[in-house]
């Protein structure tokens, strides 16, 4: 899951809308606790500007790493000292971006669209006389809540319109019946246009989908900079507005017409071959912004908690994803943090999600390397929403020279922003993420007030909003930051990120938050730099490793049994230019650790070359549960404790479970809750346990109250949100609430029970762990099927308790996989270069693929499933066969909504190494669809081979019970017939599913299961299983050959010297035709007359006669064929084929004097459903209803071949799309004609392929 971390709300997509609180229009009472609004007194941050107001914030610039900033929002115009609030909107994502070409200019001079518009340009300044033109969907850069609200309005307006064209096409068929009571073809035909009309109108609404305005831009270089102009009332007059510069160059934006109230602001990169629309793709950026720096003069309650501080808006948050971070939009972010190091100080981003390797990855390693030690960016980030849990924090809150920040809330909080009915205690919220990381990292640096009332944009229908979550936490910390660098620069000191990372640790108040994670404090924290300003090592960064961890974390069964010892590692680190200060160095460390199970040497001398020391860790005798202390080095020579160093020593060591009476279960009755509560138990999960099932009861409560279980097992390499189960729900009096999940056994897991922080009464409650254990023993988690091999032998195993065994087997889904049939390797371009100079370098692959049946697919390579962790980025888009953008996804699997026909996967790979990129060009990308004619497949289970063999039933074990230890065999059917299986399933493919042991439900259970698919069986044609073909003709082979020829005048001479050795051949004579492209309209008269006269040559050498007599013969079933009866059969077909590609060809190259012929002689020949299944039949059929003004009857036969043809690419979906709108002009239907035109564009764009 990945999301902005502004949502405490749990859900399968990565990126949810933050709870929201209507709070516009907020009157300021005396009365009224504002000061909670947004929290600033819990962090010191209002007493230190009290005591020093210049020092709010001045001089310090953020960057705030989110969704987008909206520059109009209250409080984000000024700064205290009347500076611009924002000083650049950058969208780091792509997904503004407009691809520009060079115009071309009309005849009076002025430039074209790209769709062929003239455009009318105002008196700008344009030494070059250049112009470039591009286009851009309002749907691709709206964020998607505005979409949906424009979307919802205007299909109001338009359905007012269309209702009013359906009620006259209705009255105009009652008219018609009342008048015309008697009947004839003509009137019947009269009254079928009518319908048709009135059916037409039906299915035009039903599949209504709003294509939105697509907007013309325009660019330019007025000699000094590039200027940019969005025709946002799409009126080709582009006079009238003011030409944008790039936002940092004079804060210029504009806004969308009303009632969008949405800002936009222009960058351009490239020399001008991008064009970057930046807008914000959601509120989160906003009210992040808000958070840390908003100025709100007449109400300075409501201010940030640095008003005199300036942002700069770094847009992570892809629109085109929801909001989704990207890895493109991350490292871009970086690199502009580090190119503007000397301005920017600080930053921010509230958004993350888990990870399976903490600090590592490129993203994270640019982000310590570069951003934080290089750049002396100070950079905090929220800790995550996904607790309450341990080792819950994500990334990049999980990596190396970041300040990560948990959420807390406060009394204030509680009276101005939740209307609480009974206050409850300060502290974390529930759902706020805890350490440690997994290499054993404290994980959670400090805490601070995680929700807040302040701006939003106005396009979001609202000034002020509550959102709470670490999102909220993070930029007050943040703003608390920028006080106190704001003091420091004001003063003239100087100092480093990673001092004020270790100042902002050390000075937090206790708030016995979990892992000792204390509340920020701004006082404090320059209290303490004042304190120790001078001392050299103030400010150096510790680099603590123990092992390849940078703490010690034990957690598992074995571990926590034992002594464990380890040597820690302890280096400075300085950047390059810093020889002589590493020289220099040396600190008398005193080791200082309360725990007694913890043994540390007493004193360490390090150099700036670091040291190495032992340390031992014997949790052996310890309770079971949490366990954390730090290992602390004090400057010896300080008079005052003055903290080095730290260590983090987290030990979860787990209870073992009885088996009494042969059941696995361990009770934790009688556990009393209070709000905020967090009780854990640890349990080794026993070896052999493959699932649980967790009952909780509440003893005494007659309230309903709200309740997290979260329980988590931590696997190598895998992220947490893989490994838990997690869930919130309602728990009242005797009503137990119960819930089975899969475990891993023989590893430790975390049982989390907590009351939700905001619920005012204490409840005792019942907690009942029950594990059960069927599993494999000679198959991992993944089961694969061979088709063909006939049995696969399974062997079962109770592993903690007697249990009923009876495994299903089912395929589900067909998994297919696809070679690139492109690969190109490029630079990227300047916003794409890394801190270290280094290019980077995109892979493009170009995977073919044929959607057979409209419906969802599934799309990955192997690099998927990594965003932070990860050394790739990945973006991937769907093209139709039109080159319309489809679908759009990133690195993780996502379903594609893909209409039936052919379509294209352009997949771009992100990397700073050509060769690594190089290694992957021929990367396979699997595609996983619905199965097509079958729900699913079922394999047949018995008891042996000798039973799959013999023809008995498959076997059901009923009522089987498998004993603690005892195993089972069992075989599988793998030799599934062909017509069990689905249509769109070959040789080679892989159908997927799952293999049940048992029927419990138990979530993310069973075993994934696997069947490649066998090759075809062989035809059998003359009994003796061998295929019997005739050996083909010298002719045949060199008609083969004519299809290769790739020069026109090559093939035509070559077919010609054929023709005059074979002139009556038909194979031949259907080659000729081929090779004039019947299937297109013929481009002048001498085409058409080519393409006739070889049609007719093809007609000549058929009895027509005869081929009518072969069609309406009674003729026998094909198992009773004699051989001579099939090869007459199959030539007869090879004539029917060659006739009606004949006539075809005639239809579509006639002229109106012959087209009412050619159209009857088709007709007469054509299948009964050619005016569906033939395009180019139907394309025919509609232009001559047109003709006859049957208007309704050609928008439904159009209707109906679309749908069976599914996407119509080419000369035919131009033909259609022009036959459609003349159809919706001629019958007046302006409303329909106008949505085609804004269709038009999208689903043909005009640029090509959009940008990444």
């Amino acid at each position: 899951m990945r999301l902005p971390f502004g949502s405490v709300l749990r859900t399968t997509s990565r990126i949810v809308s933050p709870s929201i609180i209507n709070h516009s229009n907020i009157r300021t009472m005396s009365s009224f606790p504002i000061a909670g609004l947004l929290p600033k007194e819990e962090i010191q941050a209002t007493q230190f500007i009290s005591k020093n107001p210049e020092h709010d914030g001045r001089v310090i610039t953020i960057a705030i790493l989110d969704t987008g900033v909206d520059p109009s929002a209250l409080g984000l115009q000024r700064t205290t000292d009347g500076k611009p609030k924002i000083i650049d909107l950058v969208d780091c994502t792509g997904s503004g971006d407009v691809k520009m070409i060079v115009a071309e200019k009309s005849e009076s001079g002025s430039p074209k669209s790209l769709t062929g518009k003239e455009l009318k340009l105002g008196s700008w300044e344009n030494p070059s006389g250049e112009w470039r033109v591009g286009l851009k969907r309002a749907w691709e850069i709206w964020p998607g809540p505005l979409v949906n609200r424009m979307k919802k309005d205007r299909k109001d307006r338009f359905l007012e319109k269309h209702h009013a064209l359906l009620s006259a096409a209705k009255a105009d068929l009652r008219a018609f019946n009342e008048k015309n009571t008697t009947s004839s073809p003509t009137i019947a035909r009269q009254k079928n246009e009518l319908e048709a009309r009135i059916s037409s109108l039906d299915s035009l609404i039903k599949s209504y989908d709003d294509a939105g305005p697509t907007y013309d831009v325009v660019s330019f270089h007025d000699g000094k900079t590039w200027r940019v102009v969005v025709d946002s009332e799409c009126s080709s007059d582009l006079s009238k507005y003011t030409p944008l510069a790039p936002y940092r160059e004079g804060q210029q934006y504009s806004t969308f017409p009303e009632p969008t109230l949405l800002p936009y602001s222009v960058d351009v990169f490239d020399e001008g071959s991008v064009v970057s629309i930046v807008c914000a793709a959601g509120t989160h950026g906003t009210h992040v912004a808000a958070i840390t720096a908003a100025y709100t003069p007449d109400t300075p309650e409501r201010n940030g908690v640095a008003p005199g501080a300036q942002i700069v808006s770094l847009k992570i948050g892809d629109t085109r994803l929801g909001s989704m971070e990207t890895h493109a939009g991350l490292v871009r972010a970086a690199n502009y943090l580090y190119k503007h190091r000397d301005t920017i100080q600080l930053a921010n981003m509230s958004y993350g999600e888990a990870s399976g390797i903490s600090a590592k990855g490129q993203f994270v390693e640019v982000l310590a390397d570069w951003v934080a030690r290089r750049g002396n960016c100070v950079f905090v980030t929220s800790a995550g929403n996904a607790g309450p849990a341990l080792s819950t924090v994500g990334a990049p809150g999980n990596g190396k020279g970041v300040l990560s920040v948990g959420a807390w809330q406060s009394a204030s909080m509680q009276k101005s922003e939740y209307a609480l009915l009974d206050e409850v205690p300060a502290g974390g919220f529930t759902w706020s993420s805890r350490g440690p990381t997994t290499d054993g990292h404290r994980g959670v640096d400090v805490m601070a007030p995680g929700a807040a009332i302040t701006s939003v944009p106005g396009w979001s229908g609202q000034g002020t909003q509550l959102m709470n979550g670490t999102s909220m936490a993070s930029p007050n910390a943040c703003g608390g930051v920028a006080l106190v660098l704001s003091s420091l620069k004001a003063e003239g000191k100087e100092w480093k990120a990673a001092g004020i990372v270790k100042a902002a640790r050390t000075t937090a108040k206790d708030v016995q938050a979990d892992l000792n994670a204390g509340l920020i404090q701004v006082e404090n924290m320059r209290e303490y730099l004042a304190k120790w300003e001078g001392e050299k090592e103030r400010d150096v960064e510790w680099e603590v490793s123990v092992g390849k961890g940078r703490g010690i974390y034990l957690r598992d069964p074995e571990e926590c049994a034992q002594v464990s010892k380890a040597q820690a590692t302890v280096k400075p680190f300085f950047l390059e230019h810093e020889a002589k200060e590493k020289a220099e160095l040396e600190v008398k460390c005193r080791l200082e650790c309360k725990a007694s199970w913890i043994r540390v040497p007493k004193y360490v001398l390090l150099a700036g070359v670091g040291r190495t020391f032992d340390v031992e860790v014997d949790p052996s005798q310890l309770e079971s549960g949490l366990h954390f202390e730090e290992i602390v080095a004090y400057d010896a020579d300080a008079e005052e404790k003055r903290v080095v160093f730290t260590i983090p020593v987290t030990v979860t060591k787990p209870e073992g479970v009885p088996f009494a009476p042969k059941t696995p279960l361990v009770k934790y009755h009688g556990l009393r809750s209070a709000p905020g509560y967090i009780e854990r138990k640890f349990v080794a999960v026993p070896s052999g346990a493959t699932s649980c099932k967790l009952r909780i009861t509440a003893r005494d409560n007659h309230t309903p109250i709200k309740f997290i279980v979260h329980c988590l097992q931590m696997i190598e390499q895998i992220r947490h949100s893989d490994t838990e189960a997690h869930w919130m729900f309602t728990l009242t009096q005797n009503e137990p609430i119960e819930k089975r999940f899969k475990v891993v056994g023989g590893r430790t897991m975390e049982v989390c029970l907590a009351q939700f922080w905001n619920v005012g009464v204490d409840v005792e409650v019942d907690v009942d762990v029950e594990f059960y254990g069927m599993g494999l023993t000679n198959a991992d988690s993944k089961v694969v099927l061979i088709g063909g091999e006939g049995v696969r032998k399974l062997e079962a195993v109770s592993g903690v308790r007697q249990e009923i065994f009876k495994p299903t087997a089912k395929l589900e889904k067909v998994r297919k996989f696809v070679r690139p049939k492109e690969s190109i390797i490029s630079p990227l371009g300047e916003r794409d270069m890394l801190p270290n100079t280094k290019k980077q370098y995109e892979l493009v692959l170009t995977y073919p693929f044929k959607q057979t049946e409209a419906g969802d697919v599934t799309a990955s390579i192997p690099a998927c499933g990594w965003m932070y962790d990860s050394a790739f980025g990945i973006l991937m888009m769907v093209y139709d066969a039109n080159k319309q953008l489809v679908s759009f996804g990133d690195v993780y699997r996502k379903g594609h909504k893909l209409e039936k026909g052919d379509h294209e996967f352009k997949i771009q790979i992100r990397h700073e190494s050509f060769e690594a990129l190089d290694k992957v060009k021929d990367t396979v990308l699997t595609l996983e669809c619905g199965m097509q004619k079958v729900k699913e497949v079922g394999l047949d289970v018995f008891e042996d081979q000798v039973d799959l063999y013999n023809g008995s039933k498959a076997a059901d074990f009923k009522n089987l019970k498998l004993k603690m230890g005892e195993r089972k065999v069992f075989v599988v059917n793998t030799d599934v017939a062909k017509d069990k299986l689905p249509k769109n399933a070959g040789p080679g493919d892989v159908l997927v599913g799952s293999l049940s042991l048992n029927a419990a439900k138990v979530e993310h259970g069973g075993y994934k299961l696997q069947y490649v698919v066998a090759p075809d069986p062989k035809k059998e044609d003359n009994g003796n299983g061998t295929v019997k073909k005739k050996d083909p003709k010298l002719v045949d082979l060199q008609i083969e050959i004519v299809s290769k020829i790739k020069d026109a005048v090559a093939k035509e001479a070559f077919l010609a010297s054929l023709l005059k050795e074979h002139p009556t051949y038909l194979p031949l004579l259907v080659a000729k035709l081929d090779s004039l492209s019947p299937n297109s309209v013929p481009a002048d008269d001498t085409k058409r007359k080519q393409v006739n006269e070889a049609a007719d040559a093809v007609i000549k050498q058929i009895d027509i006669d005869a081929l009518a007599r072969h069609q309406g013969m009674n003729r026998t079933p094909d198992e009773e064929k004699t051989e001579e009866e099939r090869e007459a059969d199959e030539e007869m077909s090879k004539k029917k084929d060659a006739f009606l590609a004949a006539l075809k060809a005639k239809l579509i190259a006639s002229t109106p004097e012959t087209r009412e012929a050619a159209f009857k002689a088709w007709r007469q020949w054509a299948p009964v459903d050619a005016s569906k299944s033939d395009m180019k039949f139907a394309l025919c059929l509609a232009e001559r209803d047109i003709a006859e003004k049957r208007y309704g009857t050609a928008l439904k036969t159009l209707k109906d071949a679309v749908e069976e043809n599914g996407v119509v690419a080419g000369e035919d979906a131009d033909k259609a799309q022009e036959l459609k709108a003349k159809a919706l002009r001629e019958l007046g239907w302006d409303v329909w004609v106008r949505y085609e035109e804004e269709w038009g564009v999208v689903r043909k764009p005009p640029g090509g392929y959009a940008l990444f």
